[in-house]
């Protein structure tokens, strides 16, 4: 089916929800509400027609080109097959790449209308001086900016930065912008913040986690200020024919302020195709690969043991240094009583 009504569509229901679930919340006791919502996404077809009108034509920007596949690494280029393979055989492919792209701009404009009715909800009731709203996104699609379709194992910025918004007027003024790179892991530490945990318990509990409105207010002098971005990608997606990648892809992305190293674990790559490194400040489109270049090898080897680093890191933090004890003693801790 294709175009569903609005009043139909999973997302006016999200909002409708939402809206009924603050009207008949317990005003006596603070309130936590997640609004998931599905859209956009493939196929491209399914907001309600009137949501196109809402697209102006001019704005539908062309698909970043094809790059030369012997300088990408061989997980890339696998992807690519599969995004071709996508494109021959699958009924989600209809109509012109330009026509997919318009629709899921269109189903971001639906979304953003439904949004904004919740948004009016809580001016209504007297909430937003005092309601913190986060509104982020899992993932973007290419649409076919460098030959790729929706996401998968890479790590281009038309699939990986995704919008991050939060509004809380008593404590973030109005348009303030921070370049900074966040991830999803911080809304740990910020709603935790607002909750009452202490600095002391949230550096305990999740070290990794920024606290965004320190961030806010306190910029680099935050002292737990991050400086980079981490992706992890660990063969979680379809390869042709809807079925895991064989043999698996498993590849890593580390983004500080300036530069985007993607490395791509498999010991089967020749090493002068197992990555890509950009500057993100002189090449945002990520269209000249630095990672044989002979001049940016000491980058490219600052990174990979940073890189280095936060993977052993976290296997500490995870696991234990020795003999999985911190595991045991979490798994200990939740379940009460004896490991089992």
């Amino acid at each position: 089916m294709h175009h569903f009504p609005a009043e139909l569509h999973f997302t006016r229901w999200a909002a409708e929800t939402t809206i009924d679930l603050i009207k008949n919340r317990d005003k006596k006791r603070p309130f936590f509400l997640l609004m998931s919502l599905f859209d956009p996404h493939d196929p491209y077809f399914d907001h309600p027609v009137e949501a196109a009108n809402l697209v102006k034509e001019g704005n539908i920007s062309e698909p970043q080109p094809i790059p030369d596949k012997k300088n990408l690494p061989i997980g890339v280029q696998r992807e690519l097959e599969k995004s071709q393979f996508i494109k021959n055989n699958s009924q989600t492919f209809k109509g012109t790449i330009r026509k997919l792209r318009k629709g899921y701009y269109a189903s971001i404009a639906f979304l953003d209308r439904e949004i904004g009715k919740v948004l009016d909800f809580l001016d209504k009731e007297g909430l937003t001086e005092n309601t913190l709203v986060i509104f982020v996104s899992d993932h973007g699609d290419m649409l076919w900016d460098r030959g790729l379709f929706t996401k998968g194992a890479f790590f281009y910025d038309p699939s990986i930065r995704v919008p991050f918004l939060m509004r809380l007027p008593r404590n973030i003024p109005a348009g303030v912008r921070v370049k900074t790179s966040v991830q999803q892991l911080d809304i740990a530490a910020t709603v935790l913040s607002l909750a009452g945990f202490s600095r002391e318990k949230l550096n305990e509990i999740m070290p990794e986690s920024m606290n965004l409105l320190a961030l806010i207010q306190q910029g680099k002098a935050y002292e737990n200020y991050r400086d980079y971005a981490v992706c992890v990608y660990r063969n979680t997606g379809y390869g042709p024919g809807h079925k895991y990648f064989d043999p698996p892809i498993h590849c890593t992305m580390f983004r500080d302020e300036r530069f985007k190293l993607n490395v791509y674990h498999s010991i089967s790559d020749d090493e002068s195709s197992r990555g890509e490194l950009y500057d993100m400040e002189n090449d945002p489109h990520e269209r000249n690969n630095l990672w044989n270049n002979a001049e940016y090898a000491e980058v490219k080897a600052g990174l990979l043991q940073r890189l280095l680093d936060w993977m052993v890191e976290n296997n500490v933090w995870n696991f234990g240094s020795r003999g999985g004890e911190k595991f045991f003693t979490l798994k200990k801790n939740y379940y009460g009583g004896e490991n089992k």
